[in-house]
């Protein structure tokens, strides 16, 4: 008699997950969407307003993170790419080190629209770290690659007054979760089987 034929087990990983959308094994965890987010996510489509979602960090400060516009994204390519291209010709290092922290503020704090420090539920300050990037991508152009002057409109730019102290480190993670979230609606925001996969609807 034939010995019976086995179906191997599936290797076990604790690792691997599962996809909530196609039940394909994946070593990613899929993004957790929150039914606000995509009602959020729904409101800009309607009325046109960039999507913006705030992230709350042990209920003591609001983060607000949105997708800019086009011409905000082209601004900010921009005024990296002229930083870019002057540093080489930096008189110094200190000022070369700034051109290149320049142009990552821009893309860390060219998102965020708001960050809101609490304290027992009452707010203790308010920074607007996208207002400050859109003046100091207006003061490159403004001194016509003018290193030294960029780097002061840097030092004036890059503050604790303006960004806050939270690390960027922390921000740039929130930043790019964001980005994935936008990623993530972009290709399911219309997909039923996907948001009744992770039982949102």
């Amino acid at each position: 008699m034939a010995d019976e034929v086995k179906t191997p087990e599936e290797p076990k990983d604790d690792n691997m997950m599962r996809c909530p959308c196609c039940g394909e094994r994946t070593l990613h965890k899929p993004l957790e969407i929150k039914s606000i987010v995509l009602d959020e996510y729904m409101a800009s489509i309607i009325t046109g307003v960039p999507f913006s979602h705030t992230y709350t960090i042990h209920d003591s400060i609001d983060i607000t993170v949105e997708m800019p516009l086009k011409k905000d994204v082209l601004a900010y390519e921009r005024a990296i790419a002229e930083l870019n291209k002057l540093r080489p010709s930096a008189p110094n290092q200190e000022i070369a080190d700034k051109l290149r922290a320049a142009a990552s503020m821009i893309q860390i704090y060219g998102n965020i629209t708001s960050i809101v420090t609490k304290k027992d539920k009452t707010i203790v300050k308010t920074y607007t770290p996208s207002e400050v990037v859109k003046q100091f991508v207006t003061a490159i152009k403004d001194v016509e690659g003018n290193v030294e002057l960029i780097a002061e409109a840097y030092d004036n730019s890059d503050t604790t007054d303006n960004m806050s102290t939270i690390p960027e480190v922390m921000l740039n993670a929130i930043v790019r979760t964001h980005r994935d979230v936008y990623g993530v609606l972009l290709e399911t925001g219309f997909n039923e089987t996907f948001w009744k996969g992770i039982e949102l609807v």
